[in-house]
Order: C-alpha cells, then sequence, then structure tokens
C-alpha cells in the first residue's frame, strides 16, 4: 500500500506554508487509502483552500492587508451595486456615500470587471459596499462570503439612447489616437445614426441584460437566438429567456428605477438601515441631446429585445418588494 505522507505534505507547504501536522497526515492519508487518487485529492485541496488558515495565510503573504482580522471581513456582509451605463450610477453613489461615508470604496474610474485583477484583494474586503460597471459574473469571483446584489434599471430605449448621446458628448479630439475608446467616440461623432449602430450592433446589443445576466449566460443566450429561425425567437424568449431573467432578478437584493429615482434610492438606503436624504442630487447629466424620434426608436427597438424583458419584470419586483412610501 502507498504511503501518501510525503505527497500531503508537500501540499500543505505549497497551501499553508508549514509541515502538515499529526492529525492531518493521518486523515488525509486514510482519505487516499480509501478513495480513488483524483477524489481524494480534490477533497484534500478544497478542504484546505477553504480553511480559516488559508484564507489568513494568503492574506498576509500574498496581498497587503489593512484590516486586522480579514476573515472577519470576510465573513461580513457586502453590498455588490451593479452599476449599468446611464442609469444614474454615479450619482447613487454619491448619496451613499453621504449617508454611509467610507463603507464605500473610493470610485475608481473605470472600474469594470476586467480591471478586477489589478486591484490587491483588501480592497475587496474592506468595504461594505462594492459598486463598478461589473456584470453577475464578478459576483461569483469577489472574495467575501454574503452577498447582496444591488442594481438600476431604465426603459432600454431611453437608456441607450441617453448612452448615444453620452459618448457623443466626449471630445474624441482631445484624446491620443491610441486611446482605447478614440475609434469609438470617432466613429459616434462621424458616423450617422443608422452607421454607427451597425457598426456596433454587437457591443450594444441588449446591455442592460448582460449586466444582469453576467457575460457567460448572456453570450449563450445570445449565440442560441441567432441560430434559431426569426420566426422561433418570440416563442424562445418567452418561454426559455424569461423564466431564466425571473429567476436571476430574483437573487438581488434591492433593484431600483431611473424614472422613479428618487423614491429608489430612498427606498435603498431605508432598507439598508441608512437615514435617508432629504435631496437627491443629479451628477453625470448629459446637457445636449439630440431629440428620440419615432424613427429612431424603431431602430433601436432591435437592440433592445432582452433589456425590454429585464426591464419589465425588474419593474414588477420593484413596485412589489423594494419601494416604498417615503
Amino acid at each position: 500500500m502507498m504511503d501518501y505522507r510525503r505527497f500531503i505534505n508537500e501540499i500543505y507547504k505549497v497551501l499553508l506554508l508549514r509541515e502538515a501536522d499529526p492529525s492531518g497526515l493521518e486523515a488525509y492519508s486514510k482519505l487516499f487509502e480509501e478513495k480513488e487518487f483524483d477524489e481524494a485529492i480534490i477533497i484534500l485541496l478544497d478542504s484546505i483552500v477553504r480553511s480559516e488558515e488559508f484564507f489568513r495565510v494568503y492574506t498576509e503573504n500574498i496581498q497587503p492587508i489593512f484590516s486586522e482580522d480579514p476573515y472577519s471581513d470576510y465573513k461580513k456582509p457586502c453590498y455588490i451595486i451593479i452599476h449599468i451605463p446611464k442609469t444614474a450610477g454615479i450619482t447613487l453613489r454619491t448619496a451613499l456615500y453621504n449617508v454611509f461615508k467610507d463603507e464605500i470604496y473610493p470610485i475608481p474610474m473605470g472600474f469594470h470587471s476586467q480591471t478586477i485583477i489589478k486591484y490587491p484583494l483588501d480592497f475587496f474586503l474592506r468595504y461594505r459596499f462594492i459598486m463598478g460597471h461589473v456584470d453577475y459574473d464578478f459576483v461569483n469571483i469577489l472574495p467575501r462570503e454574503r452577498k447582496f446584489l444591488i442594481t438600476f434599471l431604465r426603459d432600454p430605449i431611453n437608456r441607450l439612447w441617453s448612452a448615444y448621446n453620452f459618448w457623443k458628448s466626449i471630445d474624441y479630439k482631445s484624446l491620443s489616437s491610441n486611446h482605447i475608446n478614440y475609434e469609438f467616440l470617432k466613429d459616434v461623432n462621424e458616423l450617422s445614426i443608422k452607421e454607427f449602430f451597425a457598426k456596433y450592433k454587437d457591443s450594444i446589443w441588449n446591455e442592460m441584460s448582460r449586466y444582469i445576466l453576467g457575460h457567460t449566460l448572456f453570450f449563450k443566450i445570445k449565440s442560441e437566438y441567432f441560430q434559431i429561425d426569426p420566426k422561433e425567437r418570440k416563442f424562445y424568449l418567452k418561454y426559455y429567456v424569461r423564466p431564466i431573467i425571473k429567476d436571476r432578478l430574483n437573487e438581488f437584493f434591492f433593484i431600483g428605477l431611473q424614472e422613479d429615482y428618487e423614491r429608489s434610492v430612498k427606498s435603498l438606503i431605508r432598507k439598508l438601515g441608512g437615514e435617508p436624504l432629504e435631496e437627491i442630487p443629479k451628477e453625470n447629466v448629459t446637457k445636449k441631446k439630440e431629440k428620440l424620434t419615432e424613427d429612431i426608436r424603431k431602430l433601436l427597438k432591435k437592440f433592445v429585445e432582452i433589456d425590454n424583458i429585464v426591464y419589465e419584470e425588474g419593474k414588477k419586483l420593484y413596485y412589489e418588494k423594494f419601494v416604498e412610501e417615503v
């Protein structure tokens, strides 16, 4: 019979930076004797990486820590605000800061799912509120045990049109031609509306749904949607996509509406246990806007078919569960 003690000891040294204790050696050696090797090693690794000791070793040796007890921080509730663009998220962040102060992190510009790797672990342990242009998949990798989701929704066509006007208000000529958004912002200013939306349809298509569903599920649905017969798409959306969206939205701690913004924010703050603000100041409002005509509505309609479902179901939940008379 093979002696697994040396192998187990090496695992301890790599993950916990110490020799295995006698009781651990005995227990895991017995595990390897009783189970298949692949199953035993999965149990061993899972047991170690889920332990408080591993958490402490990782945070103390890999990342700088501002808290004296990071494991306790890990177990505290964390409110994750999925900031969908053009739903008044910057105003929301300011309102929450005015009530909860340093419980919400100092907002870094451009914080989104793709930049998470740039932030040290303690960044995600320190704060009660984490907010950014992050989608649902981000929630799964955030190192907190108790996660509560918050988002604000907006009528999809109005949101997309607001985003378009915001992009158009940015002076792209002040940016370097090597800037990541230079071509996009140049096109939004120089192309016609039809030309612009035709060129960028893949990145704009049902963007609100992508935030709510997460990258993985969203692109699965997107792939299936374009593979089926256009005549079957309404059936697919009604009987397959809508139930998925309803289940996802029911996971949220709070859903607000941009169209009922002040009451939404006050309801959220009250639900979080704070003292509601008397006034909610508006920030980052695009002043110059082109008129939303019926022709433009028809053009934008094909980009928000799934977003409409998200908005309809979210709006129902808002009035059923979240809004309060304030």
